[in-house]
């Protein structure tokens, strides 16, 4: 069911927000959608077949949660993140759909309204979505590329559907009522 409900509700945002009409793009953001949704099912399967309660949920989500969100490189922008927190900022899954969200949409893009003849150490703006992404992610995900980081997503997926199946056997299947 994740797939028709990822296009009944990803198609409309794609287009109220105001993305290219170009297919390619479209589609990663469908995918990233797809796989971002089925690592959350995944992980909030785990964890529901390991709790029993809506308390034993909050608390083993939201440690998981805010330090994913916190360090994603969107509450605090990944330059301004100290070092020492980098790993946290690799690690969360957040990061890695965001950023393959945006290398989708400002690769190749040219800011009219921001002139590249003047030196970018003297400007106030980005003229090209190259220089946006130089500034807003890691380098790492940038050379990865968006199919490189769409693996990285699949990686995710792969042990959040792995953790769900053991944790369905060991907490469900169990042979306990």
């Amino acid at each position: 069911m994740q797939v028709p409900w990822t296009l009944a509700w990803a198609t409309p945002l794609y287009l109220l927000v105001g993305f290219p009409l170009d297919f390619y793009r479209f589609f990663v953001f469908v995918l990233t959608s797809f796989l971002v949704l089925l690592l959350a099912c995944a992980a909030g399967s785990a964890v529901g077949a390991k709790t029993r309660d809506a308390d034993g949920n909050r608390s083993v989500l939201m440690p998981l949660i805010i330090p994913s969100t916190l360090f994603s490189g969107y509450v605090i922008p990944y330059a301004q993140i100290p070092l020492v927190w980098k790993p946290f900022y690799y690690a969360s899954p957040i990061m890695w759909g965001m950023s393959i969200l945006e290398t989708s949409l400002y690769q190749g893009a040219e800011f009219g309204d921001c002139d590249s003849s003047i030196p970018f150490s003297r400007r106030h703006c980005y003229a090209t979505g190259e220089e946006y992404l130089k500034h807003s992610t890691c380098a790492l995900a940038q050379q990865l590329g968006v199919f490189g980081m769409i693996g990285v997503c699949l990686i995710y997926v792969t042990l959040g559907l792995l953790l769900n199946i053991r944790m369905i056997h060991k907490a469900v299947l169990n042979g306990q009522v």
